[in-house]
C-alpha cells in the first residue's frame, strides 16, 4: 500500500541525500512510501512476501520539476527506504514519468530467504526474525502552486511465499492532498437532516487584509477554497476583504437589535454579539446602536469583519507557529446582526459537505 505526507525540501533532499541541496527549503514536497504489510493479506496461506511489481499511475501535469540548489533538477525522487537487502528499480516512458515500480528482497544468505516481511516467528541459528510490516521505498514528487490534490493509482504482482507464488493485486486508488494549510476560513454550516448532509460553505478567491485599531496592519492573508496559510505571526482586531464578495444588508433592524439588547429586552450572543460590537471592544453599547445608524445614513461605512472560532471568541493573532489540526473558523460582518441580506457572492463562496 501507498501512504502520503508533506514535507519539505529541505526534508526530502536530506532524506534522499543526507544533506540538504534544494533551491528552496520550504517548498512543500509529497512524500509517496510504499510500504509492505502482512496484516492487509486475509489468505492464510501467504506467510511472507518477496516483492512486488506495481503498475504506478498519477497526472503528472500536476507536478514540476523538483528544483536544486546548484541548477540542477529531477522530475521525481526515489529512495529506498528497507534496511536489508533490496533490488529496487523504477521504469518510466519517453518522459521521463514513472510507469512501473519493482522491489524485491535480495536476501540469499540468511533465513527466511527472500523475504521482506512475514507473519512468521522465525527462530534457530541463522534465523532473522523478519518484521510483519516495512516500509519498503519512498517517491518524492514537487506538485505545482496550482494542485490541491491528485489520486494515485496502483496494481500488479505481489510474489509470496520466498517466491513460491504469486497474486494479482487489484487497481488501487489513493487521494492525496497536496497542500497544508492552518485554518479554514467558513462563511456559514448547515446541520445535517435524514435526508441531506451537513454542509460548509467557505470563502474563496479573496484576501483577508488584517487591521487594528481602525489601521491597516499592511499584512493580508489569501483564502483559497476556504484554506489559509499562515507565514508569520500577527495580531490584529478586524478583516477587510480585497474584494467586494459580500453583500451588506445593515439597516435599522440592526440597530434596534444594539438597542433592545442594551436595555435588556434582548440577549444578543455567539456572532451576533460579534456583529453588534462594531468597534471591538468586547462590549455592546450605544456607540455601537450610533455606528450602525451612521452607516445607514451614510456617514460612514461599516465593511469590517470579525474571525470567530469553534468557541465563539474571536480569533485576533494568527500564530505561524501553531500545531494541531487546523481549526475552522467562521466571517463574520461586523454591523450585520440579524444576518439578512444574500450573504458572499457566489463568486468567493464554494459549498461541500462537511466532514
Amino acid at each position: 500500500m501507498f501512504t502520503s505526507e508533506l514535507i519539505t525540501a529541505e526534508q526530502a533532499s536530506t532524506e534522499v541525500y543526507g544533506s540538504d541541496y534544494s533551491s528552496v527549503t520550504d517548498e512543500v514536497i509529497v512524500k509517496l512510501t510504499l510500504t509492505a504489510d502482512m496484516a492487509r493479506l486475509t489468505d492464510d496461506s501467504i506467510t511472507s512476501i518477496a516483492g512486488v511489481e506495481l503498475d504506478f499511475g498519477i497526472d503528472w501535469s500536476l507536478f514540476e520539476d523538483i528544483s536544486y540548489a546548484d541548477g540542477t533538477s529531477a522530475k521525481y525522487e526515489i529512495n529506498k527506504d528497507y534496511t536489508g537487502s533490496l533490488f529496487m528499480g523504477d521504469v518510466t516512458n519517453d518522459s521521463g514519468e514513472i510507469t512501473k515500480l519493482v522491489a524485491t528482497s535480495l536476501n540469499t544468505s540468511t533465513k527466511p530467504l527472500l523475504t521482506l516481511v512475514d507473519s512468521v516467528d522465525s527462530t534457530g541459528r541463522g534465523v532473522i526474525d523478519q518484521p510483519s510490516t516495512t516500509e519498503v521505498l519512498s517517491i518524492y514528487l514537487n506538485p505545482k502552486s496550482t494542485t490541491k490534490d491528485f489520486e494515485v493509482t496502483y496494481s500488479g504482482d505481489v510474489s509470496v511465499n520466498q517466491g513460491d507464488s504469486s497474486f494479482k493485486q487489484l487497481s488501487h486508488q489513493l487521494e492525496v492532498a497536496a497542500k497544508t494549510y492552518d485554518a479554514i476560513v467558513s462563511t456559514a454550516t448547515t446541520a445535517a437532516t435524514n435526508d441531506t448532509a451537513a454542509t460548509i460553505t467557505k470563502l474563496k478567491d479573496v484576501s483577508l487584509n488584517l487591521w487594528e485599531g481602525g489601521s491597516d496592519k499592511s499584512a493580508s492573508v489569501a483564502v483559497d477554497t476556504g484554506e489559509i496559510s499562515i507565514d508569520s505571526t500577527v495580531t490584529f482586531d478586524a478583516v477587510k476583504l480585497s474584494a467586494n464578495a459580500y453583500d451588506f444588508d445593515i439597516n435599522i433592524s440592526d440597530a434596534i437589535d444594539v438597542l433592545r439588547h442594551i436595555v435588556d429586552l434582548e440577549t444578543l450572543s455567539g456572532n451576533a454579539f460579534h456583529a453588534a460590537d462594531t468597534d471591538n471592544n468586547g462590549s455592546v453599547n450605544i456607540s455601537d446602536a450610533i455606528d450602525i445608524l451612521r452607516h445607514i445614513v451614510d456617514l460612514e461605512t461599516i465593511d469590517t469583519f470579525d474571525i470567530i472560532d469553534s468557541s465563539g471568541d474571536r480569533v485576533t493573532t494568527l500564530d505561524a507557529n501553531s500545531t494541531g489540526d487546523a481549526p475552522t473558523w467562521t466571517i463574520v460582518a461586523n454591523g450585520n446582526v440579524d444576518f439578512s441580506g444574500t450573504g458572499f457572492a457566489t463568486d468567493y463562496v464554494v459549498t461541500s459537505d462537511l466532514v
